[in-house]
């Protein structure tokens, strides 16, 4: 399906807002978008993000949304949005099922270790002791 090299300009852009426009319903297993995408190199990042804004925008105000159609469109008429927002990408409704998955194991994981910490000290335990550590390493959701 793939026609950009794994470290070009093109495949990084798709690979920062696909997971965003895959939770909005967008298929990019349909041809005529593989078609236009394959077509497509200027104007890669505008047409994603007004993809993007455009389908929350119809989904605020409960209108008729085609994900695929409306990407499709952005990008064989180069669309351009003023409304675009870098917070946008970790809504959590368009973060990436991995991302929903790693956000809700860490939070449950923090707030498990602060109740241990609220109502009990830190004994000398194994188990307290893996909580304590791995409550004090850095999360990361690069990878995801």
């Amino acid at each position: 399906m793939w026609f950009w090299s794994a470290n070009s300009v093109e495949q990084e852009l798709f690979d920062l807002y696909a997971p965003a426009l895959q939770s909005l319903g967008v298929n990019f297993n349909d041809e005529q978008l593989q078609d236009t995408l394959e077509a497509a190199s200027y104007g890669l990042e505008d047409a994603f993000r007004s993809a993007i804004v455009y389908i929350l925008w119809l989904e605020e105000n409960l209108k008729p949304i085609y994900p695929t159609a409306i990407l499709i469109d952005a990008l064989a008429n180069q669309w351009r949005t003023k409304y675009w927002k870098p917070e946008y990408l970790e809504l959590e409704q368009l973060l990436s099922r991995g991302k929903r998955l790693w956000k809700a194991a860490v939070y449950n994981c923090s707030l498990a270790t602060l109740t241990d910490s609220i109502t009990a000290p830190l004994s000398s335990s194994s188990a307290s002791i893996m909580v304590y550590r791995s409550s004090t390493k850095p999360a990361s959701t690069d990878s995801l």
